[in-house]
Parts: structure tokens; sequence; C-alpha cells
């Protein structure tokens, strides 16, 4: 879980241009755009940690 934790934060960083953008955001729009962006990321750091822990799962298969 701290290695997910890492990965999310380091995603997050990995971006400074859009935190940037969120600190210098002129309209409410322009911050939910922003953020939804962010989230977005987020979303995908998730996904690929799940897809991937469930590809190592052994595969059942019915008899």
């Amino acid at each position: 879980m701290i290695a997910l934790l890492e990965r999310i934060i380091d995603e997050i960083l990995s971006g400074e241009t859009r935190i940037l953008k969120l600190e210098t955001a002129s309209s409410l729009g322009a911050i939910v755009w922003v953020a939804w962006e962010i989230g977005l990321s987020v979303a995908r750091v998730l996904v690929e940690n799940e897809l991937s822990r469930r590809a190592k799962l052994p595969t059942e298969w019915p008899h």
C-alpha cells in the first residue's frame, strides 16, 4: 500500500505544471479542469496497480 501511495505522489509531483496551473487558475472552471486532470492521473495509477495485481493472481479454470 505504501508503494502505491508513493506512485500516486510521484504522479502528482511529476505533473508540476498542473500544480502550477492549479495555483494560477483565474476561474472556478479552470480550477476544476486542472483538478480533474490531476484526478485522472491518480485514477490511472490506481487502475494500473489493480490490473497488475490481478494479473499476478493464479487463474482458476473450471473443471
